[in-house]
Formats: structure tokens, sequence, C-alpha cells
């Protein structure tokens, strides 16, 4: 509950802000979020699209073999 309050207590905070800059409001919300994602990563791999031909890529963040499902 305390939690919650508190990302309200934020979003509130930056409304004003927001109803100015939308776009910039949401890249920064964007850049937190990731900066604490890639935190908490083992491995950081940063790969820049390009080309005419966008590929799919996909990448295994976590190595730790214990939490690997099994397959059979």
């Amino acid at each position: 509950m305390a939690e919650a309050r508190a990302n309200a207590e934020y979003l509130q905070k930056l409304l004003p802000e927001y109803n100015k800059r939308p776009e910039l409001v949401l890249q920064r919300i964007y850049q937190d979020a990731m900066e604490q994602i890639m935190a908490k990563a083992d491995e950081k791999m940063f790969i820049q699209p390009g080309g005419d031909n966008p590929k799919e890529l996909r990448i295994q963040m976590n190595r730790d073999v214990k939490s690997q499902k099994k397959t059979q």
C-alpha cells in the first residue's frame, strides 16, 4: 500500500511537466526503468538496429542453470 502511495505521489509531481512535454517525460520514465533493469543484469548487450530489413533478436539474460526450465 505504501509503494502504491509513493508511486501516485511521484506521478502527481510529474503531471505538470507531462502536460508541457509528454514525450520527454515518457522517455525519462523509460530510461529510469531501463537503468533499474540493467543494473541487476549480469550481462549487458546493446544492439543497434540497422538496415532496411530489421530482424528479430532474442537474448537469454539469465544464464543460471538452476533457474532454466528442464527440457526432455
